[in-house]
């Protein structure tokens, strides 16, 4: 079982396919770019409630940020 089944390609496709900048998309779900960039090159994974905010945010279903099961 994972603990957390967020995709970093997933994610980071989906942030470059929508247009945002990592401050723009920050922004947006009220976290820092930091974490943004920590999220696109796999430094860190979001929970699932910020996973839930990147989906929303990015216009996307959440399944599509986590990994194939």
């Amino acid at each position: 079982m994972k603990n957390n089944p967020a995709d970093t390609a997933k994610i980071r496709a989906a942030i470059y396919k929508s247009g945002l900048s990592q401050a723009q998309l920050a922004r947006k779900i009220g976290l820092s770019d930091v974490a943004i960039h920590r999220y696109m090159t796999g430094l860190r994974k979001p929970h699932h409630e910020n996973l839930a905010k990147l989906a929303q945010a990015l216009r996307v279903d959440v399944r599509d940020l986590k990994t194939d099961d």
